[in-house]
């Protein structure tokens, strides 16, 4: 592994504890920055993460997350005390920066909010678009890290991916009868 050149690397859907142990020795290994996406359930239901899964991630791959961007609902299923105060507060997980998507749930508005070492840092207000999309979180995400590796402060990278997913669900596309799909290419 020591040819490999980057500076960050997303953590989305995990699985199984078996890839989460996999996941962890290769984070070891090149202890870069990572950003998590804590995906728990999916979007149209269903359980992504049993409770020894969500255990392990909170216990050893938090610890070496960079950021982590859980929607409400993720936020307070991985905090101790079903709030999102107890996952913010945790002394235990050690994470340096929450992005919590979603924060109030309206039907017209997104409010996502950024923690620092424990503290309401940012906050970002704006209008829901109407419909079902799939692959929302994944791509705000992964346009945060993309942001990142080209150099841009944490706030900075969050707006800009705002707007990439923004406009990514403007342009989205349906297959079949089922959720919409993100058209991710930057224009």
């Amino acid at each position: 592994m020591s040819d490999i050149n980057f500076d960050l690397i997303k953590v989305g859907a995990i699985g199984s504890e078996k890839i989460a142990d996999e996941i962890i020795e290769i984070l070891k290994i090149l202890n870069k920055k990572v950003i998590i996406d804590p995906i728990i359930s999916a979007s149209m239901g269903g359980e992504i993460a049993n409770l020894e899964l969500i255990k392990k991630i909170k216990e050893e791959i938090f610890p070496l997350s960079y950021l982590i961007t859980p929607n409400f609902s993720e936020a307070k299923i991985l905090s101790e005390d079903s709030t999102l105060n107890g996952l913010i507060s945790n002394e235990n997980m050690n994470i340096t920066n929450i992005l919590v998507k979603d924060y109030k749930p309206i039907k017209n508005k997104i409010t996502n909010q950024l923690y620092t070492s424990k503290k309401l840092v940012e906050e970002w207000t704006f209008d829901r678009i109407p419909g079902n999309y799939h692959g929302t979180g994944c791509t705000l995400s992964s346009a945060i890290t993309g942001f990142l590796s080209q150099g841009y402060a944490l706030k900075d990278s969050i707006k800009l991916a705002q707007g990439f997913t923004s406009e990514s669900i403007k342009n989205s596309f349906t297959i079949g009868k089922g959720q919409k799909i993100l058209e991710r290419i930057r224009k």
